[in-house]
């Protein structure tokens, strides 16, 4: 017996929704494919509210093509580690989004981290500044 067989034997599905499927199909797309797939489908609709202030897809889609462009002028690319030292804040998203845009490995670090636990996440993870050749 395979690993959905024996899966779908479970007992709590059972108590599933009729329509509520037991199983689902993933995509195979990364992150940032659905993202861009989301910000056309739902352009003019709320990605983001934060403060009161409303930010549609579109504009949050712009916003993180706008930043991705800027990382690759910077030398960021594909295989690089971005520590993304932010609050969560609609910047959060959109450089997040950028990072994996270009390619990188976001590396959040937590603003209330004490100076040795930022310290060891940057050394641990080999996150360097955006300039090419200038490590941390």
């Amino acid at each position: 017996m395979g690993n959905k067989e024996k899966y779908l034997e479970k007992p709590w599905l059972q108590s599933y929704h009729p329509d509520v499927t037991a199983t689902v199909e993933i995509p195979e797309k990364n992150l940032v494919e659905l993202f861009d797939e989301s910000a056309q489908k739902y352009a003019n609709q709320t990605a983001v509210i934060f403060y009161g202030s409303k930010i549609s897809f579109k504009q949050l889609q712009d916003e993180v093509n706008s930043f991705a462009t800027a990382l690759s002028e910077l030398g960021i690319s594909k295989g690089d580690k971005v520590a993304l030292y932010l609050l969560n804040s609609p910047q959060y998203i959109i450089a997040y989004f950028a990072i994996l845009k270009v390619g990188a490995t976001v590396t959040p670090i937590s603003p209330v981290y004490t100076s040795s636990e930022v310290k060891h996440q940057l050394t641990d993870s080999g996150a360097r500044t955006g300039l090419p050749g200038h490590p941390l």
